[in-house]
């Protein structure tokens, strides 16, 4: 009876608002356009939008169908447990050396909503998924401070045990599964030099890759390089990873 009552639209819209204005108060960047399901550990949602200091969107999640805990929130920590979702976007840009990658500005410890220098502390952001479904995912990156140009669509994409924190810059995933994957990387000249005391680099570890139909292209133009590839199927298992430590066992 009661999550009948919580599923009315009059009820689903009222929670709506109100997590929203949860969100904002306590500076979170996630907008939800509309709670579609409520069940016991399980939240619907149509329409999640994460938007950058001027209003433009970074991350636009169509449906998402998840056991959010949405209190972790407010701890600066996305924890979904089953994570099912169809069409995204992301979005991350940077167009001069002085700033940050829009999602990092956006993600930045406290509440001023500002731009910021690259030698700021990183947010303590924490993002982890238990295991997750993904379907016609975009991913676009235009970089040109360092270069880096890539654009990326996923048809269907399966994960497990993945948690990325950037307050340590690191990447985990237990098991990543890419069917049906097209995506170029462009490299053009920096914007920004590289520096002898740059913050720690990212580090990376995954212990299970299964690709299917991925095709995937690499050109520098500065270089005359121009490198395309296409995998049919294949897979790659790994008992360790760790770039920093460079171990792949």
């Amino acid at each position: 009876m009661v999550f009948t009552a919580m599923n009315l639209p009059f009820s689903q819209r009222f929670a709506t608002r109100q997590v929203n204005q949860i969100l904002k108060q306590s500076n979170v960047p996630i907008h939800i356009d509309a709670i579609r399901k409520i069940m016991p550990g399980s939240v619907k949602v149509q329409g999640v939008v994460i938007a950058d200091l001027h209003g433009d969107t970074i991350i636009y999640a169509g449906n998402l169908q998840a056991d959010i805990r949405l209190l972790a929130l407010l701890r600066s920590k996305v924890k979904l447990l089953d994570m099912d979702l169809d069409r995204a976007v992301v979005d991350i840009a940077r167009t001069s050396s002085e700033q940050k990658l829009n999602i990092a500005a956006i993600f930045q410890s406290g509440g001023e909503k500002k731009l910021a220098p690259t030698e700021n502390e990183p947010s303590s952001w924490e993002i982890s998924i238990h295991k997750g479904a993904l379907s016609h995912i975009a991913f676009r990156m235009s970089d040109s401070a360092t270069g880096l140009h890539m654009s990326y669509d996923v048809s269907e994409l399966a994960l497990k045990g993945f948690r990325i924190s950037l307050l340590e810059r690191d990447i985990r995933c237990k098991s990543l599964d890419l069917n049906g994957t097209e995506g170029i990387m462009n490299l053009t000249p920096r914007l920004m030099p590289k520096k002898e005391n740059a913050s720690s680099p990212w580090n990376l570890g995954l212990l299970e890759l299964w690709m299917k139909d991925v095709d995937f292209s690499l050109q520098q133009a500065a270089d005359s390089l121009n490198l395309e590839a296409h995998i049919g199927e294949g897979s790659m298992l790994a008992r360790e990873m760790d770039f920093l430590s460079k171990t792949i066992n």
